[in-house]
C-alpha cells in the first residue's frame, strides 16, 4: 500500500529530521525495499527509478536519482558516481550522498550481495550507513540464504546472534501474515543483561580505536 507506507515513513522521519529531503530519501529506500521483496532478483531498476521520482517531490532528490539512473546507462561502477558526486574521499551520510550511492551499488548488480556490501565500504567515509542501506536492500533481494556464510559466522554481535536474528523474524512473519498485524507477535527471550555488559565494552573499542588514530603513525 503505497499511501500507508508514504504515510508511515513522514511519521517516522520527523521524529528526527524535518528536511523533506530527509523524507524523500527514506521513501525513496522503503519503496526500493517493497520492490525488492516483490521481485526479488528479477529487479527493474528503470521502472523502479521511474516510480521513485514520481514520488519524491524534492527538486534535489529528483536530480540525485536522475544521476543514478544515468550511471546505471552508462555502466559505470558505483565508485564513478561516488566520484562525480564529490565523494571520492569518502561518502558522507548526507541524504542525497547515501542514498543514491546505495541504490546505484544495488541495482548495478541486485543478487550481488557480496559484491554490493563489498563495494560501497571500499568507498570510504560514513561506511557503516551507506553499507546497512545497501546491505538491507541486497539482503531483501536475496533473502537469507543468499547471506554470505561466512560472513554469518563471523558475525559477533552477543548477546543477539544469527540465530536469534532468524526467531525474530519468524515471529515478526507469524504476527504480519498478509503485511498486516493479527495481534502481538510472539515475545523473543533476549539475554538482556548481556547488553549492559556489551555496550561499555564496545564503547571502549571504538573510543581506543579514535583515539589511536590521533597518534603517530598517523592513518
Amino acid at each position: 500500500d503505497p499511501a500507508a507506507l508514504a504515510a508511515a515513513i513522514a511519521v517516522a522521519t520527523r521524529i528526527t529530521h524535518r528536511d523533506p529531503r530527509a523524507d524523500d530519501g527514506a521513501l525513496a529506500i522503503a519503496l526500493a525495499t517493497a520492490h525488492a521483496a516483490r521481485r526479488g532478483a528479477a529487479v527493474d531498476a528503470a521502472a523502479l527509478l521511474a516510480e521513485l521520482r514520481g514520488r519524491c517531490r524534492h527538486p534535489a532528490t529528483q536530480q540525485a536519482l536522475a544521476d543514478v539512473d544515468a550511471a546505471l546507462a552508462r555502466g559505470e561502477p558505483t565508485a564513478a558516481l561516488a566520484a562525480r558526486l564529490g565523494l571520492g574521499r569518502g561518502v558522507t551520510g548526507y541524504v542525497l550522498h547515501t542514498v543514491p550511492i546505495a541504490l546505484h551499488a544495488w541495482l548495478r548488480q541486485p543478487a550481488a550481495y557480496r559484491a554490493i556490501v563489498s563495494e560501497v565500504v571500499a568507498l570510504g567515509g560514513d561506511i557503516d550507513t551507506v553499507a546497512a542501506i545497501a546491505g538491507g536492500l541486497a539482503g531483501t533481494t536475496v533473502g537469507g540464504a543468499g547471506l554470505p556464510a561466512d560472513w554469518l559466522a563471523g558475525l559477533w554481535e552477543w548477546p543477539r546472534s544469527a540465530a536469534w536474528i532468524r526467531r525474530l523474524a519468524a515471529a515478526l512473519a507469524s504476527a504480519f501474515p498478509d503485511g498486516r498485524a493479527q495481534g502481538p507477535a510472539p515475545t523473543v527471550p533476549l539475554c538482556w543483561p548481556g547488553l549492559a555488559l556489551r555496550n561499555p565494552l564496545f564503547l571502549a573499542i571504538v573510543l581506543g580505536h579514535g583515539l589511536r588514530r590521533l597518534a603517530p603513525p598517523y592513518r
